[in-house]
């Protein structure tokens, strides 16, 4: 039987269109059928001849009723057409409207939650009509259960993961912990949730209790977003400037994490959190919040740092224990590497979406 799979998403950067672009890749090598509606870059390059068709579709604000119900009667179009078997939305305004797509098409549905939900009363409704949820964390499963009442049995937990050729990868030259400069990078997009005004904060108390120049430490912040400004202002409010660095979207984030010896990830709400995937693949030392699912990726001390979720105090903390313990540092980059084979599997992230698949066919 050929499998047909609508995957629908919405506007989205970072960690979900990593994860999008692995699951194509991983569907298609188990020769499923993938047709893909979404944002038209969500794509990386080498993967666009990957999907059977694309359609591109701009999912930004549940509030434009006109713009929602022209790309919901596309994506009936699409099922109708195409003989789609399975739909997967990603985001909760690709579940919304594949919701309506659902009951009007007879078509099952799997729904990704990537990130906690933020308690609005119409996402317990709209959860609740799905066939199946992933939640790409415990800490994800447990808010759909005591914060929406989703019945647990609906609920699968798979987590995000990288896949072999990236874990082993070694095509940049990495630099060693201690060099003319400490290179500090925070990849992530510029919302108050991502906490990098937390980030600021503590790189000010760390430079002021260290007595650390620009040519000692660099902060490299990777990413957009609504708070640009604002993080502007506050890195220049506290003499920042020379040791912040904004270096905006960037294409390959690889390339400049490979080139920094800390990754600090310092959200107030996070579901999974890949860059830290991502950090561990590069033998790079890992700080995070502990909040959300992070915990589930790092184990204080053992594979990471993890600090108290908003306090750039703690924050500048574990900062400071890494400069000063470069032994540490290499400690837990090799401890996170080899975290990745063991609990975070690109196969067998893989082989469990087909099974919730194959469970809905």
């Amino acid at each position: 039987m050929d499998k047909k799979v609508l995957i629908v998403v919405r506007q989205c950067t970072g960690g979900m269109r990593t994860h999008i672009n692995l699951l194509v890749e991983g569907l298609m090598k188990e020769n499923f059928t993938i047709f893909l509606a979404g944002p038209k870059d969500i794509l990386h390059p080498n993967l666009d001849g990957n999907v059977e068709k694309f359609f591109e579709i701009s999912l930004k604000n549940v509030y434009n009723i006109k713009e929602c119900l022209k790309i919901l009667i596309l994506i009936l179009h699409i099922i109708k057409k195409e003989k789609i078997h399975l739909i997967h939305s990603h985001g909760f305004l690709a579940t919304l409207i594949c919701i309506f797509v659902k009951y009007l098409s007879g078509v099952r549905l799997v729904a990704t939650i990537h990130n906690i939900p933020k308690g609005h009363p119409i996402c317990l409704f709209f959860l609740k009509k799905c066939d199946l949820v992933i939640a790409v964390s415990e800490a994800v499963k447990n808010e759909l259960i005591f914060r929406y009442r989703l019945s647990k049995n609906k609920i699968c937990v798979i987590y995000n993961s990288l896949p072999e050729y990236k874990i082993s990868s070694n095509i940049y030259a990495l630099n060693p912990l201690f060099s003319s400069k400490i290179k500090v990078l925070c990849p992530s997009r510029l919302t108050r949730e991502k906490g990098v005004d937390v980030l600021i904060k503590a790189a000010k108390i760390l430079k002021d209790e260290l007595n650390l120049t620009p040519k000692d430490i660099k902060f490299y912040i990777a990413g957009n977003g609504p708070e640009e400004k604002k993080l502007k202002k506050l890195s220049v409010k506290l003499d920042l400037g020379d040791y912040i660095v904004f270096l905006g979207q960037l294409e390959n984030i690889y390339e400049v994490m490979s080139r920094c010896d800390i990754l600090v990830l310092p959200s107030r709400m996070e579901g999974f959190g890949i860059s830290l995937l991502e950090a561990f693949s590069l033998k790079k030392a890992v700080i995070a919040s502990n909040t959300g699912g992070i915990p589930e990726i790092i184990k204080d001390m053992e594979n990471g740092l993890l600090f108290k979720n908003q306090d750039p105090l703690s924050l500048a903390l574990c900062l400071k224990k890494i400069i000063k313990n470069p032994g540490l540092a290499y400690k837990l980059a090799e401890a996170g590497y080899d975290t990745l084979p063991k609990k975070f599997d690109y196969n067998t992230m893989i082989k469990k979406i087909i099974y919730c698949y194959e469970t809905l066919l």
